[in-house]
């Protein structure tokens, strides 16, 4: 297990299989709460312009600006604190036997996408940058392609940072089991070739 790829938490709960090791586990970049928060500030803002307006020159009541503040705010502290959680819960998981997607959102949803590694062939890594800014932080998307008998799988592991290294990562720990399991496949039928031998 290499810490360096683990956010801190407690994640045994996702090894569920015998001997199975945690390689990676990681969440968006935090880049991607500032749109959402500043975008709730200014219509918070606006809603609380409006409000002072409407009980400061129209109906002219401090203590109904009071309460109605205070509602807009809860209403805002609310919105925000979803923002925020389902950011926190919306985990990537990668271990050595599967790989799963984990949306979380406590009292609304628990959505977790898995797939077993030693049933599928992983065909592709992509690695997508939305831009120069993007670029410039390493924030990107990187999708997985799995090939399986019926159709393909496609994981995206969504707006992640240092983006180019861990698909790096993935590229190396997928592809070299896909390796291992062919290299273990020769051995076999090689060893069965020569066991069948007849002896000299």
């Amino acid at each position: 297990m290499e810490d360096s790829r683990l956010i801190k938490g407690n994640w045994e709960s996702f090894l569920t299989l015998t001997n199975e090791k945690l390689l990676y586990v990681g969440r968006r970049h935090i880049f991607v709460l500032v749109l959402p928060l500043l975008f709730l500030s200014f219509v918070m803002a606006v809603l609380i312009a409006a409000n002072y307006y409407l009980y400061s020159y129209v109906i002219k009541s401090i203590s109904l600006f009071t309460i109605s503040t205070l509602l807009l705010a809860t209403i805002g502290a609310s919105f925000a604190a979803q923002i925020i959680v389902r950011w926190y819960f919306n985990l990537h998981v990668l271990t050595n036997k599967k790989i799963m997607i984990v949306n979380y959102t406590p009292l609304f949803s628990h959505v977790v996408t898995d797939v077993l590694l030693d049933k599928i062939n992983c065909t592709e890594i992509d690695l997508v940058s939305k831009g120069f800014f993007h670029e410039l932080i390493g924030v990107g998307d990187v999708a997985i392609t799995f090939d399986r008998p019926t159709h393909q799988d496609e994981f995206v592991f969504s707006d992640v940072g240092d983006c180019h290294n861990l698909a790096r990562f993935l590229t190396q720990k997928l592809m070299d089991r896909d390796l291992d399991d062919k290299a273990e496949e020769v051995i076999w039928v090689r060893s069965r070739v020569a066991s069948s031998l007849p002896a000299v």
